[in-house]
């Protein structure tokens, strides 16, 4: 799987590190918007390891994420959550993130 990952041109993997430890990452992917004609960016995964959590590493990660997205002119930085995760939920409500009602999630496993 890293290797695939790794290899993929259209995704990118940010570490946050404190000191000589790597305390958590966030994987962006690309992708297009045709109705809107602009760049998508994608939060794939966010992570912060456990004792660093609550520590503002997912908000910096996210907030490079929003930058970068902005860098690029992208119409939208979306990601997707469970509907149990609160605290999650929450930091994107704080980071202007809006929850799209009647968006159901449709999913082909290949």
């Amino acid at each position: 799987m890293l290797y695939r990952f790794t290899n993929d041109s259209s995704s990118y993997c940010y570490l946050a590190k404190k000191d000589h430890e790597y305390i958590g990452f966030i994987i962006l992917s690309w992708s297009f918007s045709i109705s809107k004609g602009f760049p998508v960016l994608r939060i794939e995964a966010l992570y912060s390891s456990a004792k660093h959590r609550n520590k503002g590493i997912g908000r910096k990660l996210i907030e490079h994420a929003i930058n970068l997205a902005k860098s690029k002119k992208a119409t939208r930085l979306q990601l997707e959550t469970h509907d149990d995760n609160a605290p999650a939920r929450s930091l994107y409500k704080q980071l202007g993130f809006k929850l799209i009602q009647g968006k159901g999630v449709y999913m082909s496993f290949l």
